[in-house]
């Protein structure tokens, strides 16, 4: 955990980079003032994700804030609080919230007067082909703000992504499938011709993972270049975090980015398993985002 750091000022001014994060500021002096604490910063090589940490001697009202260029950005931040009283005692708070950036989410305190509190928070954001950049920030004694309603915490996050719902198209036409709309885990996942409103091809893409009847796309045994892709249970490891990049292919995170979801020898058979393969930006590479 880092220290937060606090710069007076009479006036607005802006944020000066060092080591990724930003030092908070104070913008005016008298009346108190939402102070940018600190950020981390979100790029699409990076996957997507990104995650801050801070103590604070003094916390007072603390909101994280979760912003993208282009905004609307589908993204899901996770956060935990511990904060600790002068007597020793301390209190863990957890919280989660998921949406189209800008989301404002309040960071709740364990104690009614702790002495410190550190605040551990990552965002995941939606790697489309229009993202650019994004930010995670956390701001203490926050102005009043239009807020996106708010889970309440709870001490652990169970609030799945609501991203866009549809199919994913990929070579001759064909969707990806699963096949009979299957909830079970280790179901292959395959490519079947498009049928509008078919259940089973209907997918959410969001904070990295592409999710169908409350499961993920899973990197099967995380094998990498030749391995199947199936469905599992969602649970954050990188052989789940998918980043569709510009040329329209999904990268997955294991193995640096390497694979790409790959229909196998450009088969355009119903039923066909797909699989992984070393991105090569081929058509067979190629997806649409639900």
């Amino acid at each position: 955990m880092r220290s937060f750091r606090r710069i007076a000022a009479a006036t607005a001014v802006g944020c000066l980079l060092a080591g990724g994060t930003v030092a908070g500021l104070t913008l005016s002096s008298g009346t108190a003032k939402a102070e940018e604490v600190t950020r981390c910063e979100v790029f699409p090589d990076a996957g997507g994700k990104c995650t801050l940490d801070a103590t604070e001697p003094t916390p007072g009202s603390l909101e994280l804030e979760a912003t993208s260029s282009p905004s609307g950005v589908e993204s899901m931040v996770t956060w935990t609080n511990i904060c600790t009283s002068s007597s020793g005692a301390s209190a863990t708070t957890t919280g989660s919230q998921d949406g189209a950036a800008t989301l404002y989410i309040p960071v709740t305190n364990g104690l009614s007067n702790p002495a410190s509190c550190e605040v551990t928070a990552t965002v995941q954001m939606d790697i489309n082909s229009s993202f650019v950049v994004g930010f995670l920030i956390l701001d203490d004694n926050p102005a009043t703000t239009t807020t996106t309603p708010t889970p309440s915490p709870t001490a652990t996050a169970t609030a799945l992504p609501t991203g866009v719902t549809g199919p994913i198209k990929g070579y001759d036409n064909k969707c990806v499938d699963d096949p009979k709309n299957s909830s079970a885990n280790r179901t292959k996942v395959e490519i079947w011709t498009c049928s509008s409103g078919d259940k089973a091809e209907q997918w959410r893409y969001t904070a990295g993972q592409l999710m169908h009847n409350g499961l993920c796309l899973d990197d099967k045994g995380n094998a990498g270049t030749g391995g199947k892709v199936i469905l599992f249970t969602c649970n954050g490891t990188s052989g789940e975090q998918w980043n569709h990049v510009l040329n329209n292919t999904f990268q997955v995170k294991a193995h640096s980015f390497t694979d790409c979801l790959d229909d196998p020898a450009y088969s355009k058979t119903n039923g066909t398993q797909l699989m992984l393969y070393t991105c090569h930006n081929t058509s067979n590479q190629h997806w649409s985002i639900p």
